[in-house]
């Protein structure tokens, strides 16, 4: 009997968004994984290696991690589910991708194309002279000879009979063709990859979200859709709001204080993007008893307010102030292969009773802990007040946004900042 197994399991949220390259070569296919096909690889991606993307017109492209990193859009169209059937006695498994951002199989034509009719050469391949387009009758794809243990680096081609195979191949253009060759050519080739094309499936590593990003959910959508994330567990039995989730959606802006936007970080508008209502990390703490937990709150700057001449508070950082301006910003990571996504605030503020009215007395009187972060999510000493490396987590990095329990036996859990993240949060 045929084994099965795939990770279409992943679901149907996707995509992460800009800077960073891919991880290492995976070594066991998972059952919750989304995966990329990289050229030609054998250890850890760089910028300029090469990925089997699909646009949205089905026409297969190779694209460079640096060019995904500049444009984001392209990161869903480079990932794949990977469906494994084993077929036993000791035969080859067979492959099935399919593309997370279309939706679409990777199956090629090969019966009523030109290739049908051309030779098929006794060694090496006879090429199509146009670029290989999905929407075919040919999707079993022979691969690794392993998925389990050790996945091998290796050529991707399908029978169209048990002596013969159309295979992918980058040519000198940088076009991905098919080709034509006999079953014991492919064969021979799997490994060494001169006449089909070589791939490796990797791991895409974690990714910096952009405002763009965020608001398409890297081209799966319109900008002007607003988004809804999941959290697991959410906030529950409580008036409280978690802007993230909420039914009115959010959407993201460059974080920019006085014409100058703030690398790595955005800021969060939730509702109707034309009301401006601004997201920020509050000083004020929730509740009185057991242990202390920020909320979140919003400043709400209409477009005529963002834009008025003349006046002084018309920006978020001049309405929140110096102290507060970088309260409001959020940097979005994301990890691709388990849909897993880690939102940081830059700068959380503590005093010591976090009542209201209370921070510009703490400030005053530098007694307030203010845990900073750099570009990177990473504990910034430098810029930090009255706090310390006990304030993080064990990579350095603090101010998660992430659900707690307030009263754990009534079940009233609030989303809030804590210094290690204890939630699962989920593109949609």
């Amino acid at each position: 009997m045929n084994k099965k197994f795939s990770t279409l399991l992943a679901g149907a949220a996707l995509l992460g968004a800009v800077t960073a390259n891919a991880g290492g070569p995976v070594k066991t296919v998972a059952a919750d994984g989304l995966y990329q096909l990289a050229v030609d690889v054998t250890g850890a991606t760089t910028g300029t290696d090469k990925v089997l993307t699909m646009d949205k017109d089905g026409k297969l492209l190779p694209l460079t991690y640096n060019q995904i990193a500049a444009n984001p859009d392209t990161l869903a169209y480079s990932l794949w589910c990977v469906e494994v059937t084993a077929e036993g006695y000791g035969k080859a498994p067979v492959y099935n991708f399919t593309n997370k951002a279309t939706g679409q199989r990777l199956d090629v034509a090969y019966a009523g194309t030109a290739l049908n009719g051309a030779a098929k050469p006794a060694s090496g391949a006879t090429y199509a002279a146009t670029g290989a387009v999905v929407g075919g009758e040919m999707q079993d794809w022979a691969f690794s000879a392993t998925y389990k243990d050790a996945m091998n680096p290796a050529t991707l081609y399908s029978y169209f009979h048990a002596d013969s195979v159309v295979g992918l191949k980058l040519n000198t253009s940088n076009v991905f063709v098919l080709g034509k060759a006999t079953a014991t050519t492919a064969q021979a080739d799997a490994q060494t990859g001169s006449v089909f094309t070589k791939f490796t499936l990797v791991e895409p590593d974690s990714i910096v979200m952009n405002a763009n990003a965020v608001n398409t959910i890297f081209g799966t959508q319109t900008a002007d859709k607003g988004v809804k994330l999941t959290f697991v567990d959410d906030k529950n039995n409580t008036t409280l709001k978690n802007y993230f989730t909420d039914d009115a959606k959010f959407f993201a802006v460059d974080a920019e204080d006085n014409g100058t936007v703030d690398p790595s970080w955005l800021r969060i508008i939730t509702g109707k993007k034309a009301d401006s209502t601004f997201v920020y990390v509050d000083t004020a703490y929730v509740n009185e008893n057991g242990a202390r937990f920020l909320g979140f709150n919003t400043k709400q700057l209409t477009y005529a307010k963002l834009n008025a001449a003349g006046t002084t508070k018309h920006t978020v950082a001049d309405t929140l102030g110096t102290a507060l301006k970088d309260q409001s910003k959020f940097r979005f990571v994301y990890f691709p292969a388990k849909d897993s996504l880690v939102i940081q605030v830059k700068q959380v503020t503590y005093t010591k009773d976090g009542k209201n009215g209370k921070f510009g007395a703490a400030i005053a009187a530098n007694t307030a802990e203010i845990i900073k972060l750099k570009a990177d999510g990473t504990f910034d000493s430098t810029n930090s007040v009255n706090a310390t490396n006990a304030d993080v987590d064990q990579y350095g990095k603090a101010n998660y946004v992430t659900v707690q329990d307030l009263v754990k036996a009534d079940q009233i859990r609030i989303a809030t900042i804590y210094f290690k993240k204890e939630v699962e949060i989920a593109l949609n």
